[in-house]
Order: C-alpha cells, then sequence, then structure tokens
C-alpha cells in the first residue's frame, strides 16, 4: 500500500504514514513530493520500461527541465530538486529495487 511503502522507505516512522499522508507531506507542494507525474498511470504505464520511464522522470526533476519535455508546463517541477528516489516492485513483493539519483 501506499502508507507502506511510505514507513519501508523511512519517509516517515511505522505507524505514521496515514498522518505523512493527511498532513500532505507527499503532494507536489509537500515536505517530501511523491509521484509529481501522476505515477506510471499518467505515463500509460510502459510495462517492460516502468523503471526507465521513473528513472527518466527522476533525471528531468533534477535537471529541472520538465517543462522542456511538458510544453512548457512547469507545474509538475519540483523548485531545486536535489535527489530522485526511484521505487519499483515486479510481482506481489517478488521484487523491489530502489535506486537513489542525486544531482551534484
Amino acid at each position: 500500500s501506499e502508507i507502506q511503502t511510505y514507513e519501508d522507505l523511512g519517509l516517515c516512522r511505522y505507524g505514521e504514514g496515514g498522518q505523512f499522508i493527511e498532513d500532505g507531506h507527499p503532494t507536489l507542494e509537500g515536505k517530501i513530493p511523491v509521484n509529481p507525474s501522476g505515477g506510471l498511470i499518467a505515463c500509460g504505464h510502459p510495462v517492460g520500461a516502468t523503471g526507465l520511464m521513473q528513472a527518466v522522470f527522476a533525471h528531468w526533476q533534477l535537471q529541472g527541465t520538465i517543462g522542456t519535455h511538458f510544453g512548457g508546463d512547469e507545474t509538475l517541477q519540483i523548485p531545486n530538486a536535489r535527489r530522485g528516489l526511484i521505487h519499483s516492485h515486479a510481482g506481489t513483493g517478488t521484487y523491489v529495487t530502489v535506486s537513489i539519483l542525486e544531482r551534484p
């Protein structure tokens, strides 16, 4: 679940995931923006290239070039993004990968 993932990734303490969401922390304007692209469903869920799409979007965030790739729309750009975390799983807990990108 979304709450469990936030807790497992250490974005909040165990048992505090619900409050983390209610407080608006994972929103675009929040303290830890999550899924600013709308997630993979919003991207057409490119099966087989799921992780690649996540990595590309995180890369664009770190470059500050979201507007370039969305027809000039800067609303999805996280100001001064320094790190991007990519979390992906296949099957029901069969494979889980986490990658962290960081701007130099």
